[in-house]
Parts: structure tokens; sequence; C-alpha cells
């Protein structure tokens, strides 16, 4: 069964930060929330340090992505909050 969830992407474009917050209906939030994180702004590629993959932080052609999370919510909120925000 779909839950609804508040997700957030901060990206990083030298040094100012820009916190990018949509809505996403599923049943399996870790696997589509990292789908949309790896391509946010287009083929990305997760950060290397040391031959290890972080899948917290996101390489793309002109910035990088960062802390993806998400937060369940109640029917009733994601219905007001579909207003004003995006669903993915």
């Amino acid at each position: 069964m779909e839950k609804c969830y508040f997700c957030t992407i901060t990206e990083i474009n030298g040094e100012a930060e820009y916190t990018s917050s949509f809505l996403m209906k599923t049943d399996d939030i870790e696997k589509d929330l990292q789908e949309v994180f790896k391509n946010y702004c287009g083929d990305g590629e997760y950060d290397s340090y040391n031959g290890e993959e972080d899948t917290s932080f996101i390489w793309f052609r002109d910035l990088a992505a960062t802390d993806s999370d998400y937060r369940e919510v109640p029917e009733e909120d994601f219905n007001v909050l579909k207003k004003y925000l995006i669903i993915l």
C-alpha cells in the first residue's frame, strides 16, 4: 500500500546550498527516493572516497546534491501540501 511522504534534497552550487522539497506516494520510499536523488539534475555519479561509494552525495555536471531525506505525512496533510509542492 502506498504511503505519503514529504521529501527534501539539498543542492550544493559553489558555496550556496538550496533545499528542494517535493512529495512522493510510494510503497518503497528508500528505493524511489534514491532513484530521484541519483537523477536529480541529469545522470549523477555517487561520490567515491577511497574506492567506496557514498550514497548520500552525488556529483552532477555543474553541481552536487546531498542529504536526501523523507518524512511520512498523513493523507490529509499530503492533500494540502500538493497544492504547493510537486509530486514525483
